[in-house]
């Protein structure tokens, strides 16, 4: 054991008293106050052990939930990259769904043209049909393309053939 003389002035023996003066088995002599002076010491001796255990706990749990926060700001940025992925092929297909319907748009309005291209030669042959035979037009549209070649060597003219293709 090691003796330790202590000089306290009178506010600071004031002080002790004032803290110690809860214990039963405390007096107000030298001997409590010395006694009372170890303890103290030894009590912040182990509060600043447990403040350096809280410490690193806090440290740990700082850390875990830095780990934590780092897991969920990648996940975060993975569903944003995937979101945007998404949202990329999306416009792409709607980019590609509006050139298919422009272009069946121009398909439908090319075979409108086709058809109203074909009524009008059709009526011409009709027309040239008639003329050749010096009759009428007929309404009657079945085998036009051998009526009009019959009609044309009639007249003295003969038709080419039609191409492959």
């Amino acid at each position: 054991m090691t003796t330790l003389t202590i000089h306290l002035s009178q506010v600071q023996i004031e002080v002790l008293d004032s803290i110690m003066s809860g214990r039963r088995d405390y007096h107000f002599d030298d001997h409590s106050r010395g006694h009372a002076i170890g303890e103290i010491l030894l009590k912040h001796h182990q509060l600043l052990g447990e403040r350096d255990d809280r410490k690193a706990e806090a440290d740990a749990a700082k850390e875990a939930l830095r780990d934590q926060l780092v897991a969920v700001i990648q996940e975060r940025d993975a569903v944003r990259r995937a979101l945007d992925a998404e949202r990329a092929t999306r416009r792409r297909d709607r980019e590609r769904h509006a050139r298919v319907r422009e272009s069946l748009r121009g398909a439908r309005n090319a075979l409108q043209r086709l058809g109203e291209s074909r009524a009008t030669y059709r009526d011409l042959a009709l027309r040239v049909e008639a003329a050749l035979l010096r009759t009428v037009p007929r309404r009657d549209l079945g085998d036009l393309e051998g009526r009009l070649a019959r009609a044309l060597r009639a007249a003295g003219f003969t038709m080419p053939g039609a191409p492959d293709g």
